[in-house]
């Protein structure tokens, strides 16, 4: 059994989101509430990664079991993943308080069963017992030496996934117009939709994989009245709108201070799917969206879906972004558009533009877009404003909402 003393390991840092203090979790790149058993885990990521050097993309959190073993219930605190994803090691998570019994070991090793999963480990804080499964007793039994993340794997024959980052590959912008990077992008990334005007496509690619490319970061928001923390890169996650859709896939997320309340803010572009008198969606065009998403501590919501195909206009090479001030309230329906203007420039009057519209941007599409190009992260800049002052406007409205109940 392994002795963690982790009152020598540093504390995670913390981060304010409306007076609560949270983690930003590295693994799943979201901020989770302080307490004793998240700062546990905190702590054994980091141990994980540092003492046992298994690679941050060979770990998830709470991952459901229903994932592996459908109808089965739990989650897995800590899952490492060896050569080609398979479940090679399952951690448990208890606060300092909790003391290790027999029926702890008995829960971590029964999920790894279940996942099949070759080693279960299980910690307070304190205590670290690792255990392996041997085949000739049929039971785990525990590990005597801390093992690298390499020896992990060939312990049991598997080749340890290396993980070595991955450039991400980018359409050359001479072949931003040709009809391959248009069918990879309709067909193969999802972020084109079928009737997107074919004129605005080199432009919607360029934007999209700006995004998602890791090998440059924002820097910083020009004319913003918050703070860039730090560009998290990618996360996989999903979001819903208020039709009942989802945008499941990769985000850009940017981590922010507003006002001392962190806040995480990611960007993707997705396409709509065509439909012709669907049950749900009726008729409706397959058009290209921006997404811009919101998380406050574990909660997160889709704060503005902004479709490209109206409200980005495109004269030779210039792109301009704008917004006519849509948006809906969940249980009470859409919002004046003119109210939501009012609000948006009163608070924010340099999104204002000469058309009365809500300026997010003109970007010349005239090279390769990066993260780190002035004009992207003024986009980005007025994108985060536009959508904190929605969100301030929506609990407004249901603040007023909930009043008029209470009255009636």
């Amino acid at each position: 059994m392994f002795q963690i003393n982790l009152n020598v390991t540093k504390d995670p840092k913390t981060w304010s989101n409306d007076g609560v203090l949270c983690y930003f979790d590295p693994v799943s790149k979201r901020l989770r509430k302080k307490t004793p058993e998240e700062t546990v885990r905190q702590k054994i990521l980091s141990f994980l990664t540092q003492k046992m050097e298994i690679p941050t993309d060979a770990i998830s959190v709470e991952v459901p079991v229903c994932h592996f073993v459908p109808g089965k219930r739990g989650r897995i605190d800590i899952l490492v993943n060896g050569y080609d994803n398979l479940p090679l090691l399952v951690v448990e998570c208890k606060a300092p308080q909790i003391h290790i019994t027999i029926e702890t070991y008995e829960q971590v090793d029964y999920y790894a069963e279940l996942l099949g999963a070759p080693f279960a480990a299980v910690t307070n804080g304190h205590v670290f017992q690792l255990d392996y499964w041997d085949d000739s007793l049929q039971r785990y039994q525990e590990v005597s030496q801390l093992p690298s993340y390499h020896t992990l794997c060939t312990k049991i024959g598997l080749k340890s996934e290396d993980y070595l980052p991955v450039k991400y590959q980018r359409t050359p912008f001479d072949q931003l117009c040709s009809d391959q990077a248009y069918n990879n992008a309709q067909k193969n990334q999802y972020y084109v939709g079928q009737d997107t005007p074919r004129s605005l496509v080199p432009f919607i690619i360029n934007l999209a994989e700006c995004l998602l490319d890791p090998s440059t970061r924002c820097t910083g928001f020009p004319n913003a009245d918050f703070r860039l923390i730090a560009d998290q890169g990618i996360r996989y996650t999903a979001f819903g709108d208020a039709g009942g859709g989802t945008f499941s896939g990769p985000y850009r997320t940017l981590m922010v201070d507003v006002n001392g309340n962190t806040k995480l803010i990611g960007f993707s572009i997705f396409s709509l799917i065509k439909s012709t008198n669907d049950p749900h969606w009726g008729t409706r065009k397959g058009a290209s969206s921006l997404v811009v998403s919101i998380d406050d501590k574990e909660k997160h919501h889709m704060s503005l879906e902004l479709t490209l195909d109206t409200y980005a206009l495109q004269q030779r090479n210039e792109v301009r972004i704008w917004h006519g001030g849509r948006m809906a309230v969940s249980n009470i329906g859409s919002v004046k558009q003119q109210e939501v203007l009012d609000y948006v420039f009163t608070h924010a009057p340099y999104l204002k533009g000469a058309d009365g519209k809500v300026a997010l941007g003109t970007l010349k599409n005239d090279h390769l877009f990066t993260m780190s190009d002035s004009d992207i992260q003024d986009l980005l800049g007025r994108l985060i404003q536009y959508a904190l002052l929605r969100d301030e406007l929506r609990y407004i409205k249901k603040q007023q909402y909930m009043m008029q109940k209470i009255k009636d």
